[in-house]
């Protein structure tokens, strides 16, 4: 059934039986494609499509939807931690049943137009109950680099996060294109070092610059991959050296296993002193 399955697309997959009974399919209808394999059931409300992603099965067979870090991960926002466990919204008083692999999140909360997750703004909220500070500013970093989040929003969210939480918001930056670069750059910020993210250099751009010289590179899975990128990357930072600069680069483990190192080496390039102040433009 070529229009279910485009419904079912126009809700990210997966979708309760009362919407798909408003686009005008039976309960026959809806049972078939169960039966015929085109469709997965999922407890008594829920049908999906075969191709959704597990979480989502997952969130939606323990009586939730998919909340705080596991709906981050869904919108594509940086998500520090990286675990199977699924974040599960549950509304208050409901069912407690108990799920391997899930982490209930109780919040009144709004679904979004996918109904089987949370909006953005609650996923962000529900993610501040428990994130640290770096994961934190990292993830909102993330949240208004790729557009998900806007500058009043934030302020919003701000505003009804933890108090514990409000401090950090001074130093989110939606110039950082990865979670690596919003790590090391409010590390660097910690340290009492100038650090500007994503600095223009020769058409292209400096994933950060610490002290008006040393270009530090943040290898990310994302964002560096491919040949052809890593050779623009080298012939970028030749011309950093030409030009009378440093650089230096990190790796997406030096940042999420071995910060404390990673920190204390550029600590030692900047102690050596700069050659020459770099002009970026």
């Amino acid at each position: 059934m070529r229009d279910l399955i485009s419904v079912l697309r126009t809700f990210g997959g997966a979708a309760p039986r009362h919407t798909l009974y408003a686009h005008g399919f039976t309960q026959r209808q809806l049972q078939q494609q169960v039966m015929h394999g085109s469709l997965l059931r999922i407890g008594r409300q829920w049908l999906a499509l075969p191709t959704v992603d597990p979480s989502v099965v997952t969130a939606l067979r323990a009586g939730g939807i998919l909340g705080g870090g596991s709906a981050l991960r869904s919108y594509g926002i940086w998500v520090t931690e990286q675990t199977r466990i699924v974040d599960v919204a549950t509304v208050p008083h409901s069912s407690k049943k108990q799920f391997n692999g899930i982490r209930r999140v109780w919040h009144e909360h709004a679904a979004d137009a996918d109904p089987w997750r949370v909006t953005v703004a609650d996923a962000l909220w529900q993610y501040l109950q428990r994130a640290g500070r770096l994961d934190a500013i990292a993830t909102l970093d993330s949240a208004l680099y790729r557009g998900q989040l806007d500058l009043d929003g934030l302020a919003a969210l701000r505003d009804r996060a933890p108090e514990r939480c409000r401090p950090w918001f001074d130093l989110v930056d939606p110039r950082a294109e990865s979670g690596t670069e919003s790590i090391v750059r409010v590390s660097g910020l910690d340290h009492g070092w100038a650090v500007e993210p994503q600095v223009s250099f020769e058409g292209g751009r400096l994933d950060t610059v610490f002290e008006g010289w040393l270009c530090v590179e943040c290898d990310s899975r994302e964002h560096h991959s491919g040949l052809e990128q890593y050779d623009r990357d080298h012939r970028r930072n030749q011309n950093v050296l030409r030009a009378g600069g440093r650089w230096h680069r990190v790796t997406h483990f030096d940042v999420m296993h071995d910060l404390e190192r990673t920190m204390q080496l550029i600590s030692q390039i900047l102690s050596q002193g700069h050659p020459t102040r770099l002009r970026f433009g």
